[in-house]
């Protein structure tokens, strides 16, 4: 992950450097929506009205979705497919982002599950019930953790080495996001070097970082042309589009 002096840092010149807002149409329809809670309860309770234990699977699955989603696009943490269901809540807790009795309602609901998918026994339906009843306040509480949204605003931005931009980067593109705050009353839009090359404007990213950094580098102006300073160092932006997680 970029370093945090160097984040905190552009976070705060940006905005006085006079980075232009810009507006695309299509980025509300493009932008990656979860799932409301009450959605995928209903769903789950649905499932198991007639299935007890297909509406548990189906929590679980948004249980692990949920943690994985938050983790990589928060930046949280940049490796939660190695995790299991109970390490990813541990994380959160760690953050401070859940409380203890919180992430208790985990032991029961994956000791039911494990009994279904690996013990091969017959599980009451009274037990999956309880389970579920255990588990849906902890997905409540994974979705309302508030977290930044990270939009592709412009990718495949020119960078130059220089002030007058005379001497274009060639192994390295501007990646422009906007992000938008946890409540969506604040937008901030950033600009960070890549050379990935599959960025989809309007598109939700991930907030991961590769080891190689640039130093003093310049940008043009996607909309007026103009060379603005970027940053004064920063680290590869290695973001994956959200929906490459599903």
């Amino acid at each position: 992950m970029q370093r945090e002096s160097e984040l905190v840092e552009e976070e705060l010149v940006f905005p006085a450097r006079g980075l232009p807002v810009i507006a695309h149409e299509t980025e509300t329809q493009q932008r990656l929506v979860d799932r409301s809670a009450d959605d995928i309860i209903a769903e789950a309770l649905t499932a198991a009205a007639r299935s007890p234990r297909v509406g548990l699977m189906i929590l679980g699955s948004e249980l692990e979705r949920a943690v994985r989603f938050l983790l990589v696009s928060s930046g949280w943490d940049t490796s939660p497919r190695s995790y299991s269901l109970r390490r990813s809540i541990d994380r959160l807790v760690e953050l401070g982002l859940l409380t203890r009795s919180a992430a208790s309602a985990l032991d029961l609901f994956q000791t039911v599950r494990n009994e279904i998918v690996h013990g091969g026994k017959v599980v009451p339906e009274e037990e999956i019930l309880r389970a579920l009843d255990a588990a849906i306040p902890l997905l409540r509480a994974i979705l309302a953790i508030p977290r930044e949204t990270n939009l592709v605003h412009y990718a495949d931005v020119d960078l130059y080495a220089d002030s007058r931009g005379t001497t274009k980067l060639s192994d390295a593109k501007g990646l422009l996001l906007k992000t938008l705050s946890p409540g969506g009353a604040s937008v901030r839009y950033r600009i960070f070097p890549t050379t990935k090359t599959d960025y989809e404007i309007g598109k939700q990213v991930t907030w991961e970082w590769g080891t190689r950094t640039w130093g003093d580098t310049w940008y043009k102006d996607p909309e007026s042309g103009e060379i603005r300073p970027a940053w004064t160092s920063s680290l590869e932006f290695r973001g994956r589009h959200l929906d490459e997680l599903k």
